[in-house]
């Protein structure tokens, strides 16, 4: 199987960077859920809610489906990470997700069981 990936180009204080990201293979899938399991135990202790859900979500995701990095230290680690931009961090999520989108936190109607029964019955009736 070919592996899908993407790159993207992004300018982060006069230096290109670039990133590259890959589809997930089981491997990184179970990286993923490591990861945030790690984030989850380590939010006990956290306060501010957009931590909490940048450590469990967008890191995980992010950082497991990264094949390479140029242009800035690499890899980062979560306290890093939540100091670069949000554009950066938003184009990278796009990449991320583009390449799986089995991965995004919100379904999309085809996969919520309500909008398949609408569906459904639209169709029959």
């Amino acid at each position: 199987m070919s592996e899908k990936q993407m790159t993207l180009a992004y300018i982060l204080d006069d230096a290109e960077v670039t990133i590259t990201v890959v589809r997930a293979s089981a491997k990184l899938g179970i990286e993923r859920y490591l990861l945030a399991s790690k984030g989850a135990e380590e939010n006990k202790e956290e306060t501010s809610d957009a931590l909490k859900i940048l450590r469990i979500m967008l890191y995980p995701d992010l950082t497991v489906a990264t094949k390479e990095v140029t242009g800035m230290p690499y890899p980062l680690t979560f306290d890093e990470f939540v100091e670069l931009p949000e554009d950066l961090i938003n184009k990278w999520a796009e990449a991320v997700y583009e390449c799986n989108p089995h991965w995004r936190v919100a379904q999309s109607e085809s996969e919520d069981p309500l909008s398949q029964k609408k569906t459904k019955r639209s169709k029959s009736g």
